[in-house]
């Protein structure tokens, strides 16, 4: 630094705003399970796949790690704990860098989706709403609908791969209403409304429409709704827990590799990842 220039201020390190979230009550999970088997389909107009964010965030990515790498952290106040270098912890880009996030999808099975019915049924929540448990139970156990578990991990430049929180999504296995999105099939019909019922016959949920889930619930795809609060919040807790500080915004700007278990890909009628 020549004499002529003032000195640069230190980069403040990011700050982690989540915080944990609460468990929710069986009956508020309950409505979250309806809404999402009987209301997944999301008619768009566009949509970003998961490579196509892979490949326009990671430039911006790279030139944030090294403007943060080449910034000193921050000094402190003397007087802190013994052996204290007298600085604050750098961020996750000055020591390290997110190589990509790994979401693992997974198809509920069957023997799990009885599991789950059987808790409501213990559940004194319900015993004076036959009815409403009644329903619940048929929504979880209907064979016309499908469950994807998801976690993920963020797999770093050292190699290590941190494992932490997840989400879980559905609906209708066939018809236009498994179209989570939008449809990229070819046209079935030149006539609009039997190109509509050959879709409803035909269709059944494939990779795209997980593609678009995942994006969802991440917030990755600005074309579709965002969700409230974002899925990230299980993932952050476990970097933090090594030392990583990251933003939601670093993590959506990561790139994103999506693996299927084999009974996910079995239902989508994608490939799944060999064992």
């Amino acid at each position: 630094m020549s004499p002529s220039q003032p000195p640069r201020p230190a980069q403040r390190p990011w700050h982690n705003s989540s915080r944990d979230r609460p468990e929710r009550p069986l009956d508020a999970a309950a409505d979250d399970w309806i809404r999402c088997t009987q209301q997944c389909c999301i008619h768009e107009t566009a949509v970003v796949s998961l490579g196509a964010y892979a490949g326009s965030v990671s430039s911006a990515s790279d030139r944030r790690a090294t403007r943060a790498a080449a910034e000193p952290s921050e000094p402190v106040a003397d007087g802190g704990p013994a052996g204290s270098s007298g600085r604050r912890p750098a961020t996750v880009a000055a020591v390290t860098k997110l190589a990509k996030v790994i979401v693992y999808v997974d198809l509920e099975s069957e023997a799990a989706k009885r599991a789950k019915a059987q808790r409501f049924r213990d559940s004194d929540s319900w015993a004076d709403r036959p009815e409403r448990l009644a329903e619940i139970v048929a929504s979880i156990l209907d064979p016309a609908t499908y469950q994807m578990n998801v976690a993920l991990a963020a797999q770093l430049d050292d190699g290590r791969e941190i494992t932490g929180g997840g989400f879980g999504f559905g609906g209708p296995r066939d018809g236009v209403a498994a179209i989570w999105h939008r449809y990229r099939g070819p046209q079935l019909h030149d006539d609009p409304c039997e190109n509509e019922r050959l879709l409803h016959e035909t269709y059944h949920v494939g990779l795209s429409d997980v593609e678009d889930a995942v994006n969802q619930m991440l917030g990755r795809d600005p074309e579709q709704h965002r969700p409230p609060r974002l899925s990230w919040d299980g993932l952050q807790r476990a970097l933090a827990d090594e030392g990583i500080t990251v933003t939601e915004q670093q993590l959506i700007d990561t790139p994103l590799e999506l693996v299927l278990s084999e009974s996910a890909g079995a239902e989508l009628g994608a490939d799944a990842p060999p064992t």
